[in-house]
């Protein structure tokens, strides 16, 4: 079986002093997944320890807040969803 995990840490401009702990956390995200899955864990399983992981870092603002939409309002949104296999 081939799977693949992708993250990223939301939509913001990073600052250059800001783009190694970027990195940092959304490698340490992927690696929080990877655990799970190469361990024979679900799909939903890794999802939640990889948004867990994002999270846990003050990095990002998942957990911690929210950055302004252009209209200088907080908007956010969340989810993932499980299907059976086959399923539409």
């Amino acid at each position: 079986m081939t799977w693949a995990i992708v993250v990223h840490g939301g939509a913001k401009e990073i600052a250059s002093e800001q783009e190694d702990a970027n990195r940092h956390g959304c490698l340490a995200a992927l690696a929080a997944g990877r655990v799970i899955l190469e361990q024979g864990g679900s799909a939903v399983e890794a999802v939640e320890a990889a948004i867990q992981a994002l999270e846990s870092d003050p990095t990002f603002n998942a957990g911690y807040g929210s950055d302004l939409n252009a209209d200088g309002a907080v908007e956010m949104d969340a989810a993932h969803r499980r299907s059976r296999s086959g399923s539409r």
